[in-house]
């Protein structure tokens, strides 16, 4: 199920919620505006497929290997 999003400070992940458009700004948001974002996500037959080949595609990557490699190899030299 995809997420909404209301941001409250600028850190990675209100940054790239903000890159992709999908937000509420904390401020100046209305009731009407969350609303339709709720009932938008909710009609979106489209972003769970998305979530679903992005999440098998990131599992075949084997991120901590690559992470545990990054964090081994000053260790191993």
């Amino acid at each position: 199920m995809p997420s909404l999003i209301m941001l409250y400070c600028w850190d990675d992940n209100a940054q790239r919620a903000g890159e992709t458009g999908d937000h509420i700004g904390r401020d100046g948001w209305t009731e009407g505006g969350l609303k339709r974002a709720i009932l938008g996500l909710l009609a979106d037959d489209a972003t769970p497929a998305r979530l679903r080949d992005n999440s098998a595609e990131t599992a075949l990557k084997s991120g901590t290997d690559v992470a545990a490699q990054a964090i081994l190899s000053p260790i191993r030299t």
